[in-house]
């Protein structure tokens, strides 16, 4: 289960501060954010990638920082 917290997620009882990067399991879904912590602005940003694995661009930035819940993705510390 995720639990969801304003600057920090929990899920398989790990602790993982934002920022951080929602990846989908499905490579062939390439939309992947990152997720930012309301203390340092938060929101999320959309960012497409190529199928090599490149970074193209990113998309655009969004307010809200809900993580999605429909869909299975891997969690990453943003570095």
């Amino acid at each position: 289960a995720l639990e969801e917290y304003s600057d920090h997620i929990i899920i398989g009882g790990e602790r993982l501060n934002k920022p951080f990067v929602e990846k989908p399991v499905d490579r062939r879904d390439r939309n992947i954010y990152v997720y930012f912590a309301k203390d340092s602005g938060g929101g999320r940003a959309l960012v497409s990638t190529r199928e090599s694995g490149d970074v193209d661009c990113i998309f655009r930035f969004e307010a809200s920082s809900r993580v999605r819940h429909e869909g299975s993705f891997v969690y990453q510390e943003y570095t």
